[in-house]
């Protein structure tokens, strides 16, 4: 059928269409927050920074679009920001399983604990998480949005990987 597949199959077009997915779901976050006043926890925040570093990577690998190792710096360093990204969202999704008696108090939000607590305290506050992450308020086709999160950090790190995987075997330009 198709007689050039490299033709369809490039870097920089695997790029752009995953930059493009971030950006969709960027949009979505902000417009749950923004239009319909579902405030983020702290996990739900950490999410979205971890996910615009990826897109930032994405963007700037689709524009500069690199040869062999440059690729791989890119495409690592998408697997590392994503694989980041699947904790966060694992934590989540373990927390809203979790019995609601079984969460911990409120915590300050993210701004109040970076600004008092150290790196190794901050990082243990923001995954002892508060109730406020285990609520699950929002779901869409029976899952959370920690679970879709988790889902496109997957699908991301995916992409990633068989990016790198068709480079080697020569089948991407």
């Amino acid at each position: 059928m198709f007689t050039n597949y490299k033709a369809l199959i490039s870097f920089r077009r695997l790029f752009a269409l995953m930059a493009f997915l971030t950006a969709l779901v960027l949009m979505g976050a902000y417009f749950l927050e923004y239009r319909l006043s579902l405030q983020p926890c702290p996990l739900c925040l950490l999410q979205r920074y971890v996910l615009w570093i990826v897109a930032i990577l994405l963007i700037v690998g689709a524009i500069h679009n690199p040869k062999h190792l440059g690729r791989f710096y890119y495409g690592a360093g998408v697997i590392l920001a994503s694989l980041i990204g699947v904790l966060l969202a694992g934590r989540q999704i373990w927390i809203q399983f979790l019995p609601p008696q079984e969460h911990a108090s409120c915590v300050a939000n993210l701004n109040r604990l970076f600004q008092y607590l150290s790196w190794p305290q901050f990082i243990e506050a923001v995954f002892m998480a508060s109730g406020e992450c285990g609520r699950g308020e929002f779901t869409l086709f029976g899952l959370s949005l920690a679970a879709w999160s988790c889902l496109l950090f997957l699908g991301l790190i995916l992409g990633s990987v068989s990016i790198l995987v068709y480079q080697k075997k020569r089948r991407i330009i």
